[in-house]
């Protein structure tokens, strides 16, 4: 009778949601998981062991070279300070702070 139609519509609802359950369980388990802790750590030493490598040519060779780059990277430093000081509400402002991690 109505039952039979009803549970026909029943069972292809039920294999199109397997369907499409296990492709996104597969797609799910293709995605590549990265651990972001220890790639933020080894970019961070990375970046500071640069840093530190500038610096010290800079003081070293005294080339107008090292002194520029070492201007870009304090700009950007505190550019990203503003940026990040502007996110937090509660956070002092970026015209109050006076030392912004900036290199010599």
């Amino acid at each position: 009778m109505q039952i039979k139609e009803f549970v026909s519509e029943l069972e292809k609802s039920n294999k199109a949601f397997d369907e499409l359950f296990s492709h996104r369980s597969f797609q799910t388990l293709q995605k590549e998981a990265y651990h972001i802790r220890p790639l933020r750590k080894e970019l961070s030493d990375d970046y500071r062991n640069m840093v530190n490598y500038i610096v010290t040519l800079s003081g070293v060779k005294q080339d107008e070279f090292y002194k520029k780059t070492l201007e870009v990277i304090n700009n950007s430093r505190k550019y990203y300070a503003d940026v990040i000081a502007r996110r937090k509400p509660n956070a002092p402002s970026a015209k109050n702070k006076e030392n912004t991690n900036v290199i010599p």
